[in-house]
This record gives structure tokens, sequence and C-alpha cells, in this order.
């Protein structure tokens, strides 16, 4: 079984900072843009499709979580925003980050922001829900 998966997916660097991403793994199997940005620096990956933006914009209230034990040894975190669409958690942005202080927040936040202007959508919630995000001090 491991043989037949490790076929299909491209081998890890032994490093996060040589990471690449192949094109197959930046699109939906759509074709539709999925990785929205990745930071080198701060080793922040960030996912969401125009359709996942479009419905962050259209909602007046967002959720947001980060879940720690799930992650690959490279990451911290990962940090997902949600839209409540008729009381449901509807999950629109996933982020691998290696941080959990409001810089990278900052950054993804950012990165939402520059992705929703392209978009000509305004992303701007009346209310976020926090769901057990724990940050540190910066």
């Amino acid at each position: 079984m491991y043989g037949h998966r490790a076929k299909q997916f491209p081998k890890l660097p032994s490093y996060r900072r040589h990471l690449q991403i192949p094109f197959p793994f930046r699109t939906t199997k759509a074709g539709d843009d999925f990785l929205l940005w990745q930071s080198a620096s701060r080793h922040i990956l960030v996912f969401a499709t125009g359709y996942n933006i479009r419905l962050l914009a259209a909602m007046r209230t967002w959720g947001m979580d980060g879940t720690f034990k799930i992650v690959s040894q490279w990451y911290q975190q990962l940090f997902t925003i949600h839209a409540i669409v008729a009381g449901k958690l509807v999950p629109a942005v996933y982020c691998l980050c290696t941080g959990k202080d409001i810089a990278t927040y900052g950054f993804i936040f950012q990165a939402l922001i520059d992705k929703a202007a392209v978009l000509e959508v305004d992303l701007n919630p009346d209310t976020i829900i926090s769901f057990l995000i724990d940050t540190e001090a910066g």
C-alpha cells in the first residue's frame, strides 16, 4: 500500500524551506486554484478557492479554529476559517502555519484581503467566532 502511494505522490524534501508544491496539488479536481498563498519566509500555506472567498464575503458571521495535533512535524497548526451558512459551519480557508501569533494571522488575513480585491468582493464580517484559538504574544 505504501509503495503504491509513494509512486503517486512526490517525495517530501528533507527541509520545509525546500518544499515546492507541484501544480496538480495547487488546484482542485475541477481545475480551480486552491493554493492561495505560500510564504517562504514565514512558512505559511493558505488554501482556498475563489468560490470560498466569495462565500466568506457573502456571510456576515465567520468561525475560526486552530488544530494542533493533526499537522505534520513541519507545521504547528492547521488554522481554518469557516463561513456560517444557515447555522452550519462551512470550511472555506485552510492554513498550515508554523506560528500561532498575531503576526501569523495578520499575514493570513492580508492574503485573503488581497485575493478578495482581485475577485472584487469585500471581506467584512459582522461577527467572528473563535473556537479554541491559541495565540502567543509576538
